[in-house]
């Protein structure tokens, strides 16, 4: 399957494919304003990583290929738990700044995000070799997506593009302001009928029977009085 793939694919893809798109991703920002309207930020190629730039995963003279098998026969015997041991601290809410030690080696790598940029890193680099090898446990992998989470609002806030989603989800809601508090005054509405409801007819003015004269009821008592 992956020949066959490969065999279409590279009918369409251009020769470096692999090198353009190799820790580059796609990343949109959408505001989601008052009722329910949306407005872009930004489109931009971003380029991540899925390990801390300082935790290369072979050492100088390590051979990469070599430590891939020993984690995974290790792990069939049951001896990898070394990233589900790391005894992983609280996380903050929100990142601090990036460090500019950390910022510095990001651009020397030519990296946007990667882990460890904004949010604490507990793991060492035998635990990073793990996590690039092998599915970790589900405490585990929701501290790295958490992390992540953490990472990408630092980079959103460094970057201006917090600020400017931030500004026009404030313009939203100042513009749907007035509409949601504008009421009808309490005269109008008493008296515009409601929907589905016909309007009151006006009382019909009193008609005399055919041929008789119409005489008032005060007539009438004015009349019987004097007889």
């Amino acid at each position: 399957m992956d020949a066959a793939v490969r065999k279409n694919l590279e009918g369409f893809l251009p020769a470096d494919a692999a090198r353009r798109c190799n820790r580059t991703a796609l990343i949109s920002v959408t505001v989601v304003g008052d009722g329910g309207k949306r407005s872009g930020v930004a489109v931009r190629d971003v380029r991540v990583d899925s390990r801390p730039v300082d935790r290369p995963f072979a050492a100088p003279g390590q051979d990469a290929t070599s430590l891939i098998v020993k984690y995974v026969l290790e792990s069939l015997q049951g001896k990898r738990a070394v990233a589900a041991n790391v005894t992983k601290p609280r996380l903050p809410a929100r990142p601090g700044p990036i460090p500019a030690a950390r910022a510095q080696q990001m651009r020397k790598a030519g990296l946007d995000i990667a882990p460890a940029l904004a949010a604490p890193d507990p793991f060492t680099r035998e635990a990073w070799n793990e996590l690039g090898v092998l599915a970790p446990d589900p405490e585990t992998f929701q501290y790295l997506v958490n992390m992540g989470k953490l990472d990408a609002m630092a980079w959103a806030e460094a970057t201006g593009i917090a600020a400017d989603a931030a500004k026009r989800r404030n313009q939203g809601a100042a513009a749907a302001a007035p509409l949601k508090t504008a009421k009808p005054a309490p005269a109008a509405a008493a008296a515009a009928p409601k929907a589905g409801v016909p309007a009151p007819k006006s009382p019909a003015p009193a008609v005399a029977p055919k041929g008789r004269p119409h005489i008032s009821p005060a007539a009438a008592a004015k009349a019987a009085g004097g007889r």
